[in-house]
């Protein structure tokens, strides 16, 4: 009877740990296995007798060492451990379109794997649409330029300094705790033309180049704590959400005029950010949040601003003087308003 099952989900049993039963080779009609947030430390070989296997689900299991030989008929193959000894060859699985491999470091920031793995292989997968790789201070694979179908990649903890090139079919982006301080490679590796989402998180890097990227249409830059100046350039047309957070050292942000598409603009715990240019020429933007970046000495000039009249603007603990206005509002004000108001009472200050 077992034989016909074809999705077995045992996530988020504690009590599932040891060895998978050798009798897993016998489930021939299993498509989906789940085994995220389990115990289990041994995969059988057997495994790979499971020649309809499409989606193997090993999120958060946590005391894996080694991996067997997966069928190749997998499609989608997430695996997360700690305990992570060695990167297996998975040359064999071109038919995955999704692949997870992580070794626990983004969230303990520590890694067992054995020097000298490499991911030469990863050029293979040709199918492959979805990649998060996050492997602390492995060795980013030159491969990635290949593979002409990925849409999404996450880089988690690679060394970043044997990037050279990326695919341009790439549609979203995200590079976390990662060490470029001079951003000297990336302008060759972000010529992406159809990238439409890019996230930098937890970067050592004092420069963002954004040009090449027509098409971008969300950014993020999150912790980058040696960042101190950021532009935003008028190539990025296409711009409809930017966030920027948790950048101590930043001192200004320049925004390229005439961003007509810009939407909503956050700025949150910059705590050196003196300027932010440009928000004049921002007709379209809905939404603007600053918030605890206390070194603020302006944000637009009131007398011209193009901002429209039903921009919401949430704006708190941006230095004394925006602080205590804000505050009056109960932190929540329209642009107009607040124009007039900012620049009334600068020009009283004055007198």
């Amino acid at each position: 009877m077992l034989e016909n099952l074809e999705e077995l989900n045992l996530s988020e049993h504690d009590e599932m740990e040891g060895e998978i039963p050798i009798g897993i080779g016998e489930l021939s009609s299993l498509r989906i296995l789940n085994l995220q947030c389990t115990r289990i430390c041994r995969i059988q070989r057997t495994i790979n007798m499971l020649h309809h296997l499409q989606t193997l689900n090993l999120r958060d299991c946590h005391v894996i060492e080694v991996l067997p030989e997966f069928p190749t008929s997998l499609t989608s193959l997430l695996l997360e451990s700690n305990s992570l000894l060695s990167v297996p060859n998975l040359s064999n699985l071109t038919n995955l379109v999704e692949l997870l491999l992580s070794d626990g470091s983004r969230n303990t920031g520590k890694s067992n794997l054995i020097t000298g793995c490499n991911l030469w292989w990863i050029g293979r997968l040709s199918r492959l649409k979805r990649l998060d790789l996050n492997l602390l201070n492995f060795p980013t694979p030159s491969e990635l330029a290949s593979l002409s179908d990925l849409e999404e990649l996450t880089l988690s903890h690679l060394a970043l300094e044997t990037l050279e090139k990326l695919p341009s079919s790439l549609l979203r982006l995200i590079v976390k705790f990662f060490r470029i301080r001079r951003a000297e490679l990336l302008p060759s590796c972000l010529i992406l033309s159809n990238l439409s989402t890019l996230e930098f998180c937890s970067g050592e890097v004092e420069d963002i180049p954004l040009d090449g990227l027509p098409l971008l249409e969300n950014l993020t830059v999150h912790d980058c704590k040696l960042l101190q100046r950021l532009s935003i350039p008028l190539e990025l047309r296409k711009l409809r959400q930017a966030c920027v957070a948790c950048c101590p050292e930043l001192v200004m942000i320049e925004v390229g005029g005439l961003l007509k598409s810009m939407e909503s603009f956050s700025i949150l715990r910059c705590v050196s950010l003196r300027r932010v240019g440009g928000l004049n020429e921002l007709e379209s933007l809905k939404y603007l949040t600053v918030r605890e970046c206390t070194s603020l000495e302006s944000l637009f000039d009131a007398s011209c601003t193009n901002i429209a009249d039903d921009c919401h603007v949430d704006i708190q603990v941006c230095g004394d003087f925006i602080k205590d206005f804000a505050a009056s509002y109960q932190h929540e004000i329209y642009s107009k308003r607040y124009g007039e108001m900012n620049f009334l009472d600068t020009s009283n200050k004055s007198t």
